[in-house]
């Protein structure tokens, strides 16, 4: 096709536990596109969110993020565990709201009314994906699973902690910024595509999550 670069001769060898951003970096600079696997922020500017979406009017510090949901049962985390990982950050000065998609809702509201927070919380299923990318984008720190909230936290730089299952995150982890990944390499099963959630995710703790809060804090992140 006219304006598009000639295909490499020979094609990029296929190199088995390499990172997926240099990767796709060597894909394209294979056919003579410069690009940088550090490159990772998103500078489009995302919408900040209602405050009375967010269950406070008006909301006088930035919301954690706690997305309860996956796209595969193989990486959702419990959902008592996100509960109780929820309501201690609420008791330490966090203002906990909950995502996830339209499906997840139900989890949401269970996973709020375990936390003893109130239906006012979950905006999972409620939001389009401007609104989702302007609370993750505004948030003092997202806590989720190996999914789309963790992938905009890592774009706009935003602290997170990310719970890793059958996926390798040496290979799909977030890059370097103010984001811990949390999982149990020994205990991997890998199937990505399993109903039920991954041994390495299931091996991470409620209080490894704390911990983990309290490892971002110790780097100089500042929980308004």
């Amino acid at each position: 096709m006219p304006g598009l670069p000639e295909a490499p001769q020979p094609a990029p060898e296929w190199i088995d536990e390499m990172n997926e951003r240099e990767r796709w970096v060597r894909l394209v600079g294979a056919y003579g596109v410069p690009a940088d696997p550090g490159d990772t922020v998103l500078e489009i500017a995302a919408p900040a969110p209602d405050a009375r979406r967010l269950g406070a009017d008006p909301l006088t510090r930035a919301p954690t993020v706690v997305h309860v949901g996956a796209f595969y049962g193989s990486r959702l985390w419990p959902a008592d565990r996100f509960a109780a990982v929820a309501r201690q950050l609420e008791r330490s000065g966090h203002h906990v709201v909950f995502t996830g998609g339209a499906a997840e809702r139900e989890r949401a509201l269970a996973v709020a009314e375990a936390a003893g927070l109130g239906p006012g919380r979950v905006l999972a299923g409620e939001l389009g994906l401007a609104e989702f990318a302007g609370v993750i984008a505004h948030a003092q720190l997202v806590v989720s699973a190996d999914t789309g909230a963790a992938h905009l936290a890592s774009a706009y730089r935003r602290p997170s902690v990310v719970l890793f299952g059958p996926a390798a995150p040496e290979i799909w982890g977030p890059p370097p910024g103010p984001h811990i990944v949390l999982t149990d390499a020994t205990r991997r099963r890998g199937d990505a595509f399993a109903a039920t959630p991954d041994p390495a995710i299931l091996a991470v703790g409620v209080d490894d999550v704390l911990a983990a809060v309290d490892a971002l804090a110790g780097q100089g992140v500042a929980w308004s």
